[in-house]
């Protein structure tokens, strides 16, 4: 027994590498249905955006901020807040403080526009992409007087004069939600400190983030700054449950799952045999 446990303690890191790599990517090839308890951050989050569909044509500005390396925690998030908006027949505002944002949550829209339940959405009328404007915060604080003082025209070229949904929209006191996905350091701060007044309770902040810009976020959770709060991929997978629509999130974070399990049997499994074989070794 201790010459297996001695050869336990010698096996070469390639072969630990094959196995976690192997535990991540084959469960991506499953579909399993997992028992997921969404924690109160995203049942705020869900709840607050479920009670727009009391409003008439309620209006959703959802901003993102992230890039390639972060697809498999925020896009999923996007597509299942996409879902929800769509579901509720909010009208969508797609724009971002980041380059790649806008064309990466794009993505996933198009692809629900593409299911029968929604192509009768149309663009201009239901959802409009103004894409990406530089300047970071100072775009926010624009935004506050006039969208369009900081975005003139859409994705397309168009002016903002010539969408229908964005005549009706002139600045922040016409949005009733903001959906902040972000992967950029200071996060949704930026948008509790420009975008709206603390006690101003009509227009409300939700976050969606990478799990380790989670904690701090949390802050102004608990504060009630923003109303909602959706940390990595858990966050995504508790808001599919909560939609009752699991898919990626959900998915990736079974895989993520198996990957801990076999990390946590390989450190069992290297501190028994060192234990077992500290004798000999003295």
């Amino acid at each position: 027994m201790n010459k297996i446990f001695e050869k336990m303690l010698n096996i070469d890191r390639r072969v630990i590498f094959i196995v976690i790599a192997l535990s991540t990517i084959l469960p991506l090839f499953f579909t399993v249905k997992l028992n997921i308890k969404a924690d109160n951050a995203a049942k705020s989050f869900y709840e607050t955006i479920d009670s727009l569909k009391t409003k008439k044509e309620p209006v959703v500005l959802l901003s993102a901020e992230y890039g390639p390396g972060t697809i498999p925690e925020l896009s999923p998030m996007a597509r299942a807040s996409f879902k929800h908006l769509l579901d509720i027949d909010a009208k969508i505002i797609v724009m971002g403080l980041f380059p790649m944002g806008p064309p990466l949550v794009m993505r996933e829209f198009d692809k629900l526009l593409k299911l029968p339940e929604y192509n009768n959405k149309q663009y201009g009328v239901d959802y409009v992409n103004l894409g990406y404007t530089a300047g970071g915060a100072i775009v926010i604080k624009g935004m506050v007087s006039s969208i369009k003082s900081k975005y003139p025209i859409d994705v397309n070229g168009t002016s903002l004069d010539d969408i229908p949904l964005m005549k009706k929209v002139k600045n922040f006191d016409d949005i009733d939600a903001i959906i902040d996905l972000t992967s950029l350091g200071g996060g949704v701060k930026s948008w509790i400190q420009f975008a709206k007044r603390t006690t101003d309770e009509k227009m409300k902040i939700l976050s969606g983030c990478t799990a380790v810009m989670a904690p701090e976020a949390y802050p102004y959770l608990n504060s009630g700054q923003i109303k909602g709060l959706l940390g990595g991929l858990k966050g995504a997978a508790d808001y599919e449950t909560l939609i009752d629509s699991p898919d990626n999130g959900t998915k990736y974070i079974f895989a993520q799952s198996v990957a801990h399990v076999m990390i946590i049997i390989f450190i069992l499994i290297g501190n028994i045999a060192f234990f077992l074989t500290r004798s000999k070794r003295n």
